[in-house]
Parts: structure tokens; C-alpha cells; sequence
């Protein structure tokens, strides 16, 4: 199911522990008509049944083929014993794979696959896919074009719109004009006409949807797809143009968006470092052992008046990969960041072919701004040609600098890149307000450089300040507006002002610090003063029934720096969470998650859906009718039934069923909930795989066979019962069952790894 020839290093594991049996064992959890597929070679290979393989033979998505050479095997007839159910069907000469439909009922049963030959031996079916009889109807095609028969030829369709893809059939020509089916070629579902983009840029396009055939497709070769997309383009990989009497697409169209046609104003407020236990209404008394450290009545009234989510997550347990994540709807380390963040003058993470949440927003006519903390690169020019320098000694700041905010679709920034990186100074656009000049130590040695007039002190307040002001200008005009206000707090340096005065023009209220509390605590109140100041602006200007809110935070609390550290993490079910920031567990990446739209969004609603701030990226793009993602969005699940009336408790109606999450040092966890709404997570690397709690990150794609250590790589947790990850069910030896659920967890976040997308409801 997508997983790339001999990228299946748990099929091959398991086929040396089961390979005298030639069985596999299936739990169904979802009963129906199925095809059952089997076959000698993986589907990719589209190699025929009865033939062999040489060695060295090239595999396409993965490695040259390892194995010892394949030999020949005359196989007459296939034959499939799935519980009580048995079945047979004929093999013939150049047949690639023996197909079965078959009725699956649920629960677990063993599958057994076998080819056998005239004299009655017996060879195991290596590779069984299994898939939903097709139920959708064949789908018209608006039109069909072909290309010239020059080098990489191809043939396309156009559904006329967006549609669900569940299969597609490619019946070649036997006679006539078009004597050969398609050989050696490509099949790619795409959203956008792919018309006019070289061959190799859709091979690697991770927003198209595409698989390699090697070999002759056959008189006919069914295709399982699941994607969305507008456009099917069959296309050689060698010269020639691939030749076809028929091609069915079944799928149906894709819905509308609930929210299609609106455009609200959006305002989303990124705090920094804030944990899921320092906001009051998910952490109180009510539910909850202690409440959080201070109250934060503004950050709750969105709560009462809007959406709050229990089971969100940050992709990633640190700054930079979420933020990215956040505005284009990707993972991280799909980039060149595969661990930590992005380091001091760097260059920009984003790849300018990407689009970001403020680009599909702009396209859609509305004015985007960003204020605050950007801290995904910026393309500085330099005083010798040379790179930028860590300190930024060869750094031209007299010159604008590329791969920021405005590169990348806002109108307008104002802010500080990144609080405690230099260089310290405002920025504006595209360049410093001034540039800085003043030598700045850590340790005694220098660290960067410090704008003349440039305090911490005054980040958050002057930041608020000018989202502010954006409002009250933007209010009434005649474009919806986003903006994207990134704060800097609670994030270390710890620097509460000791007081912000009231603004009567601005129609800000005062901040006064409380000398009674920790720097910490009143740090807290200050991220809940900014959300205050928003929304008051948004009531005063009468604009908060057109407005969609959205608050949430980069990744958990910093365990250091929070005077509270005992209950910063937060907890669920009244178990407090395990971990910190950085960390693969819990307390690094599940964090608050709000959403308010009056009138549109019901008040006081709760979810405990799994979503994650990737989703933010498809959920916008749904409430303002975009209907097809050219450049983003490839991990990003919508989330339009929840925000709209589903209450998206856990299990198989929630649009995310899978999760994955990323530690500091590039270890990962996947979640998945089954479909008794059990949540399971599993970690890969020794206790917080690589964050600030210490472990190690394991690699994904090793092999787990009979002598592996579960204890020291991974971690096996049920999420339902256990939130504070507290049993690792691997610790102490590892079940049949527990083993199944590790291999199929592995599987998945290999295929999520390989694929270049995620969108698994």
C-alpha cells in the first residue's frame, strides 16, 4: 500500500519467521468486499509470476536488488485460504499477479498464499496487497490528450474537477494501432494540469501522486490509488508514447469544503514554549490535580467562546519544524532540517516552489501580514561572497535580505527573527531597522550582534503594538485580512516588562508585573495580556463575528526555564505527562489548541480528536474554498467537520487517525487509533529518543527480527490508559500481538517517510 519495492524490511522479517506456512496473520477492522492481489514480486516490479530474476536487477524507489537471483517457477494456479475460506484460480503465461475478490469479515484469522506447479510443489506468494473492491462508479473524462511519441511520451485525462481517486484500470491495445501496452511508465494523479513541467519535476514532486511499473502493463492492470486529484497522466519512462484503448478512473468527487466561499479575517496567535499545564482551562482543578500556575483569562474566554482541543500536537518538540509545518503543511524533516532548529544565519528552511499559508491566502485576496518570531532562515547577503557566519561578522546588514516573510507571501513584517539569535534588532520587510553594530559575548566569546536601542524587554509589548494597529487599519476595508502573530514568550530570556502602559488610542490595557509571582508566572500573564490586546481591538473595531481566531504553541514547555516545571507539561485525565520540550514524549509536543469563529464555531465546545498544527494549513484552505493544494499541505488533514459540528471524538470518523512527532535530535513516535478508539504511540529510541530528557534516536528502517532489542530502541505505549507514559509495554517482553502492532506502526512511518505525504484519515 505504497510502501516502495524492497523498502519492506518488515515483510521480509516477518516471511523468515512464517515462511513454512506461507501465512500471514490479518485482523480486519474494517469487513466488506475486498480484492486480494497476489503476487511473486512487488507490485512495482510488475514482473510475471512464472519468470525469474537476475540479480542486480534495478528496483525503482528503493535499493539494487540484493537477494540471490529469482528463479523461474512454472506456476499453474494460485491458491488462498483466508480463515475457513478457501480459494483457487488459474495462473497462465505472463499473468503477474493472481487476483481473488473475496468478503472479509471481522476479526483476526491467518491468510495463507501459495503458488503451486503441475508437479504439485509448492512456493509462497512473497507479497499479498489487499484493498476495497472498487464501489465507486467509473468516473467521465472530460478530455484526453496525448503526447508526441518523443522521449518519455504520455497520455492524460482530465476529470474536470477534484475527485477522491480509488483505482485506476489501464486496458491496452492488442491490435490495431497501438499494437504494445504501456512498458516501463509512470502513473501520477495530480491536483494541477502537470502540462508544460519537465518529467523529472513531477518524479520528485511530493504534492503529486505517483507509482513506477516496470514491464509491460498487460492487457489490462487494476491500480489502486486513494488520492485526490484532477488529472491522470500515464507517461514512459523511455522513448515512446504509452498506448491504450482504455483508461477508468472510479472515485467520486470531492465535496465542498462546509465553510467554501468565506472569507473571515484570520487571526493565529503562535505562543512560544507554552506548555499544555500553563493554560487555565486545561489545567484546573475541575479536571486536573493543581491549576496552572497563573489564571489566563484571555486564552480561556476563547475556550468558552470557541473550540478547544485536548489531543493537538505540535509536529515537532522544538521551534523551527513546527513553524514550518505550521505554514506549509509539511514535516520538517522532509527539508534538509532533519534535527534541531534552524541555527544563526541560516539560510531560509522554505523552498521557494512551496506555498505557504500566506501565499494561498494572498492568492485568495487577502492582505496577510506576520509580527514576531519568523526563525525559519533568512538569505543574508554577505561582505565577501562567502556564507554567512554563525556570528554574523561577514554579514552585509546594510542590504535587504531574501527568504523571509514577504518572500513568502505576507504583504508586511515587522518583528525580530529570533529573540535570543542574533542579529539583535528589529527587522521590517525585507531588511533591519537599523543595523547592529554592538559586539555581543556569551562566554567571552563573541556570540553576534546588537542594534543600538534594541532590549528584550520590548519585543512582545512593541510586537503587540503593531498587530494592533494592523487591525484597527485593516477593519472595514475591503479585503479580508490574515495575520500571523508569533510570540516570543514564554521562551527564554525570561523579560517581563515591569510595566506596559494603557494605550487609550490603541485601546490597549496596562500590564503591570506582580512582584509577588516568579519572572516565569509573570511571563505567562504576558503571553495572556497579547491575546487580551487582540481581542479587544477585534471588539472595539466590531469585526470579532467576521473573525477565526485560532491560538495554540510551537511545542511543550521548557522544563529549565518554567517556575512551575512540576506541572508545565500539563496533564490528561488527571495524569500528569511525561517529558519537556525536545522531547518524543507527550510533555514535548502536545500542547493547547483553540479555535474561535462566533457564530460559526459553537462555544464551548471540546474535541479530543487527533489533529496537529500541520492541519491548520488544509483547515484554512477549506474555509476559504480552495479546492486543490498545488505546492503544500502534503501532512495537513483538514479539519472543517470538527470545527463545524462533528465532535470528532477519538476513532475512525476523525478525520486524522495517524500522528507522527519529531524530537529535538530527529527521533521519531507515531500514533495511530485503531478502530476501537484505543490510542497507541511508538517511539523510536531509548527514553525521550533524543530530546532534552536524554535518549537516543533509532533509525526507523532497521530491521526488527527474533534478536532485536525492543527495550533499549523502542517504546510501546497505550496512549488510552496510560497518558503519562508511564508503562512501556515493551519493557518486559513482547507479545505476538504487541509485535503485530510495532511491525504495522513501523510499516506506516516508513511509507510516511518514503511517500512524501501523510494524508492517512
Amino acid at each position: 500500500s505504497g510502501l516502495p519495492a524492497w523498502g519492506q524490511a518488515h515483510v521480509r522479517a516477518a516471511r523468515q519467521r512464517v515462511v513454512d506456512d506461507c501465512a500471514w496473520a490479518v485482523d480486519v477492522e474494517r469487513p466488506g468486499p475486498y480484492i486480494v492481489e497476489l503476487r511473486r514480486w512487488p507490485r512495482e516490479l510488475n514482473h510475471p509470476i512464472r519468470a525469474g530474476l537476475p540479480p542486480g536487477e534495478p528496483i525503482p524507489g528503493g535499493p539494487t536488488h540484493r537477494d540471490p537471483p529469482g528463479e523461474s517457477f512454472a506456476a499453474v494456479r494460485a491458491s488462498l485460504v483466508l480463515g475457513a475460506d478457501a480459494y483457487t484460480v488459474p495462473v497462465g503465461e505472463g499473468d503477474r499477479s493472481a487476483r481473488f475478490q473475496v468478503e472479509l469479515r471481522p476479526g483476526k484469522a491467518m491468510l495463507t498464499a501459495t503458488f503451486e506447479d503441475d508437479a504439485g510443489t509448492i512456493l509462497p506468494s512473497y507479497y499479498a496487497y489487499l484493498y476495497p473492491q472498487p464501489s465507486a462508479p467509473a468516473l467521465d473524462l472530460e478530455s484526453r490528450v496525448m503526447s508526441d511519441s518523443g522521449p518519455q511520451g504520455w497520455w492524460q485525462a482530465d476529470l474536470g474537477s477534484v475527485h477522491d481517486i480509488e483505482s485506476i484500470t489501464l486496458h491496452g491495445c492488442g491490435t490495431g494501432e497501438c499494437p504494445e501496452a504501456p512498458g516501463d511508465f509512470y502513473v501520477f494523479v495530480a491536483e494541477e494540469d502537470p502540462a508544460g513541467r519537465p518529467f523529472a519535476a513531477l518524479t520528485r514532486d511530493p504534492g503529486i501522486w505517483r507509482r513506477f511499473f516496470i514491464g509491460e502493463a498487460g492487457e489490462s492492470l487494476e491500480i489502486p490509488v486513494g488520492a485526490a486529484g484532477r488529472y491522470v497522466r500515464i507517461q514512459q519512462a523511455r522513448e515512446g508514447a504509452p498506448a491504450l484503448a482504455q483508461l477508468e478512473v472510479r472515485g467520486s468527487a470531492v465535496e465542498a469544503a462546509e465553510a467554501e466561499g468565506d472569507s473571515p479575517n484570520i487571526v493565529l496567535i503562535l505562543a512560544d514554549d507554552l506548555g499544555l499545564g500553563e493554560v487555565r482551562s486545561y489545567t484546573n482543578t475541575a479536571i486536573a490535580p493543581v491549576d496552572s500556575p497563573v489564571p489566563t483569562p484571555a486564552i480561556d474566554r476563547l475556550a468558552e467562546e470557541g473550540l478547544r482541543f485536548t489531543n493537538a500536537h505540535s509536529p515537532s518538540a522544538v521551534c523551527s519544524p513546527t513553524r514550518y509545518g505550521l505554514l506549509t503543511g509539511r514535516y520538517a524533516w522532509r527539508t534538509r532540517l532533519k534535527a534541531g532548529t534552524v541555527v544563526m544565519h541560516a539560510p531560509s528552511l522554505i523552498d521557494p516552489d512551496e506555498q505557504t499559508l500566506a501565499e494561498l491566502l494572498g492568492e485568495r485576496g487577502y492582505a496577510t501580514a506576520m509580527f514576531g518570531k519568523w526563525h525559519l532562515g533568512l538569505d543574508w547577503a554577505t561582505t565577501d561572497g562567502e556564507p554567512p557566519s554563525r556570528t554574523g561578522d561577514n554579514v552585509d546588514y546594510s542590504r535587504p535580505y531574501g527568504g523571509g516573510p514577504v518572500a513568502h507571501g505576507f504583504d508586511t513584517y515587522f518583528g525580530d527573527d529570533t529573540i535570543n539569535f542574533p542579529p539583535f534588532t528589529w527587522m521590517e520587510d525585507d531588511r533591519v531597522t537599523a543595523v547592529p553594530n554592538e559586539p555581543v559575548l556569551k562566554d567571552e566569546v563573541l556570540y553576534g550582534f546588537r542594534a543600538e536601542g534594541y532590549e528584550f524587554v520590548d519585543v512582545l509589548p512593541e510586537t503587540v503594538r503593531r498587530s494592533v494597529d494592523y487591525i484597527r487599519d485593516r477593519a472595514g476595508g475591503d479585503r479580508p485580512f490574515f495575520l500571523y502573530l508569533s510570540l516570543t514568550a514564554p521562551h527564554a530570556p525570561i523579560v517581563p516588562p515591569e510595566r506596559v502602559p494603557a494605550d487609550t488610542g490603541r485601546g490597549m490595557s496596562e500590564f503591570a508585573r506582580d512582584d509577588g509571582l516568579t519572572l516565569y508566572s509573570n511571563f505567562l500573564r504576558l503571553v495572556d495580556w497579547s491575546v487580551e490586546q487582540v481581542l479587544r481591538t477585534l471588539d472595539a473595531t466590531g469585526i470579532a463575528e467576521d473573525t477565526l481566531v485560532i491560538f495554540t504553541s510551537d511545542n511543550g514547555a521548557a522544563k529549565p526555564f518554567a517556575s512551575h516545571d512540576h506541572i508545565s507539561p500539563g496533564f490528561v485525565d488527571g495524569v500528569l505527562l511525561r517529558g519537556q520540550k525536545a522531547d518524543a514524549f507527550e510533555g514535548g509536543h502536545r500542547i493547547p489548541l483553540l479555535f474561535r469563529w462566533p457564530g460559526r464555531i459553537e462555544a464551548a465546545r471540546v474535541s479530543d480528536a487527533l489533529v496537529e498544527l500541520n492541519d491548520i494549513y488544509r483547515s484554512v484552505a477549506e474555509i476559504v474554498g480552495v479546492e486543490a493544494l498545488t505546492a503544500g499541505g502534503q501532512d495537513s488533514i483538514g479539519m472543517a467537520p470538527l470545527l463545524f459540528g462533528d465532535t470528532g471524538e477519538s476513532g475512525p470518523q476523525a478525520p486524522r487517525t495517524y500522528g507522527v512527532n519529531h524530537s529535538h535530535r530527529g527521533g521519531f513516535a507515531i500514533r495511530r487509533i485503531d478502530a476501537d478508539g484505543r490510542e497507541w504511540k511508538l517511539i523510536f529510541g531509548g527514553q525521550a529518543a533524543g530530546g532534552f530528557s536524554g535518549g537516543t534516536p533509532f533509525d526507523p528502517f532497521t530491521a526488527i527480527g527474533d534478536t532485536f532489542d525492543f527495550e533499549t530502541h523502542l517504546q510501546l505505549y497505550d496512549l488510552t490508559t496510560d497518558p503519562g507514559e508511564s508503562n512501556d509495554l515493551l519493557k518486559d517482553g513482547v507479545s505476538e500481538a504487541e509485535l503485530e502492532l510495532v511491525l504495522a506502526l513501523q510499516s506506516r512511518l516508513q511509507a510516511f517517510i518514503e511517500s512524501g505525504q501523510s494524508r492517512v484519515h
